[in-house]
């Protein structure tokens, strides 16, 4: 915090977290910023807790510091101290780490005086030797729902792909617990603002998973107007005001996968069912690419595509999307097939020209100069089911 001492008459204006906020929003451990002309302050609640792996360039004299596979820039003399050889934190402590408007390490506390808890899924977790390779222990990586990956060290047994858990982070160590699915259904509200009848907190961390070590951070404008379903929702957390503070989704919006364009498929295997190979040529991203695989086998076809990946970049999958004829298209909505399909923001649109695609834009294609199809993924929750790609041809 700054040394300036903030009026307490409500006469400054307060944002934390980035949104229009009040004083008495701010809580113990935020790290604030006051400036005395603009008689504005901007607080910030992010933090950080786990094990710390990693002090560089030394730990004399450390500039970064790794907490939970997370590495974060030291950025005052306070944290650099504590942090330092002549300081109480070192790598194998756990602690937790204030953090300041650009994400930098202010303070260092102790996991004991700040709680450190997290929500998530695991990604992955293996049997390896402690960070300070004192005993073998469990590393679990888990999707957090503040939209960060962490790795954190505890003891007890492996847990699946998959498993929803919480974090616990003291000074006895690091606790990671299996949690019950919660379920949760409604409507959200065409603003973003509530789930139902019930509000999102401010600053509401919401993430999507797709069962398969995929996920995404969810804005609540991303649900706005959809309808959750049995199904849709796997956890959730209220705040003390009642408020969803924590949302966990099941594949509800299909954005974990990548969607792209196959433009040509070869696939191989020998008649005893050895040396099965394949090579996929397709847009990603805008981009041309091809996939080369050994021993497995896709069984796609030319078209729309959706992509999913293993945690160390491999393809995972690759499903066909469906397609529907579009008659009208408009910003981010279209016609086809006589019903209304929302298009995503970031639909690839690709010309079709003597078989071969080019990389287009939105606004370069109409329904009365070109052909167009939509491609949607069709197996996904409530809030998918959007257009991905659209493919153009000349009329």
């Amino acid at each position: 915090a700054s040394g300036a001492v903030i009026p307490m008459d409500g006469s400054v204006t307060v944002y934390r977290d980035g949104a229009l906020s009040s004083l008495g929003a701010i809580r113990q451990y935020d790290v604030y910023y006051y400036h005395t002309g603009l008689r504005t302050v901007w607080a910030y609640s992010e933090k950080a807790a786990g094990t710390i792996t990693a002090l560089s360039p030394s730990a004399a004299a450390p500039e970064s510091v790794t907490l939970a596979g997370k590495t974060y820039t030291i950025g005052t003399s306070t944290a650099a101290f504590k942090l330092s050889s002549q300081g109480s934190y070192h790598v194998g402590s756990t602690a937790t780490l204030l953090l300041g408007m650009n994400g930098e390490v202010v303070d260092v506390l102790s996991s004991a005086s700040v709680s450190g808890e997290y929500y998530g899924v695991v990604l992955t977790s293996t049997k390896t030797t402690s960070s300070d390779g004192s005993s073998v222990q469990i590393l679990t990586k888990i999707a957090c729902t503040d939209g960060v990956e962490r790795s954190f060290y505890h003891s007890g047994s492996a847990l699946a792909t998959g498993k929803l858990v919480s974090v616990s982070v003291s000074e006895s160590g690091t606790s990671v617990k299996g949690i019950s699915s919660k379920k949760l259904t409604g409507k959200v509200s065409d603003d973003g603002s509530k789930l139902g009848s019930t509000k999102f907190a401010d600053g509401v961390q919401i993430i999507d998973v797709d069962g398969e070590g995929g996920w995404v951070s969810v804005y609540p404008s991303r649900l706005a107007g959809y309808t959750l379903k049995d199904g849709d929702v796997s956890y959730y957390e209220l705040n003390s005001d009642g408020e969803i503070s924590v949302l966990i989704l099941n594949n509800a919006t299909g954005d974990t996968a990548t969607y792209g364009y196959i433009t040509e498929v070869n696939e191989s295997s020998s008649s005893n069912g050895f040396n099965i190979s394949g090579s996929y040529s397709c847009f990603l991203n805008g981009a041309e690419t091809t996939i080369n695989t050994t021993n497995r086998l896709f069984s796609v076809e030319r078209g729309g595509v959706a992509v999913t990946y293993n945690s160390d970049g491999s393809v995972k999958n690759m499903k066909n999307l469906s397609s529907v004829r579009l008659s009208s298209i408009d910003s981010l909505s279209a016609k086809g097939g006589g019903e209304d399909w929302d298009i995503s923001e970031n639909v690839m649109v690709l010309l079709m020209s003597s078989g071969k695609c080019y990389s287009s834009s939105l606004s370069s294609v109409d329904t009365e100069n070109y052909t167009l199809t939509g491609w949607y993924d069709s197996g996904t929750g409530s809030a998918g089911g959007l257009i991905r790609v659209i493919t153009a041809v000349a009329k």
